[in-house]
C-alpha cells in the first residue's frame, strides 16, 4: 500500500502480486503488463497503513456485470443496427446492397455501442460498492498475514 486516504487507499498494483498466484488468471479481464505498475484506489476496512503487502478482492458480481457490459453491449449495439438497417433497406425497395448495408450498419452500431460502454463504465467506476476491498494485510518480511 502506498498512501493511506482514511476509508479509502492508494495501492500499488503489479501483475506479479496480483496475478501470479490466483486461479483466475486465464480469463481475467485486468492484463496488466508484467512487472508494469498501476495505482488503485480501494477500500480500507481493515487499516492497512503504508508500506504493508496487501490482498485485495473484488465482489464476483462486480466482476459478471462488467464481462456482461464489455461483452454484450456492442454484441447487442452491433445486431440491433444490422437489423434494423436491413428492415429498412427492405421498406424501402432495398436501394444498397444487403451485405454492404448490413457491414456499414454493424459498423455504426459496434461504434455506437463503444461509446456507450465507455460512459457506462466511467458512471460504475466511481461506485462504493463495486470497489476492490483490501481483504488481507501481510507483513513484507515474512510474507505472514498481519492480525
Amino acid at each position: 500500500m502506498v498512501e493511506n486516504r482514511g476509508d479509502w487507499a492508494r495501492v500499488e498494483v503489479t501483475r506479479n502480486t496480483l496475478c501470479d498466484h490466483c486461479n483466475e488468471k486465464e480469463s481475467c479481464g485486468v492484463m496488466l503488463e508484467n512487472g508494469r505498475q498501476s495505482w488503485a484506489l480501494v477500500k480500507n476496512p481493515l487499516g492497512a497503513r503504508p508500506g504493508d503487502l496487501v490482498e485485495l478482492s473484488i465482489k464476483d458480481n462486480v466482476v459478471l456485470w462488467g464481462a456482461l457490459t464489455i461483452y454484450a453491449i456492442p454484441l447487442a449495439g452491433l445486431l440491433l443496427f444490422v437489423f434494423l438497417a436491413l428492415y429498412l433497406n427492405s421498406r424501402l425497395g432495398e436501394p444498397l446492397g444487403r451485405d454492404t448495408l448490413a457491414i456499414l450498419a454493424g459498423g455504426v452500431g459496434l461504434s455506437l455501442s463503444f461509446l456507450l460502454v465507455r460512459q457506462v463504465s466511467r458512471r460504475w467506476k466511481f461506485l462504493a460498492e463495486g470497489a476492490p476491498v483490501i481483504s488481507r494485510i501481510f507483513t513484507e518480511q515474512t510474507g505472514q498475514e498481519r492480525q
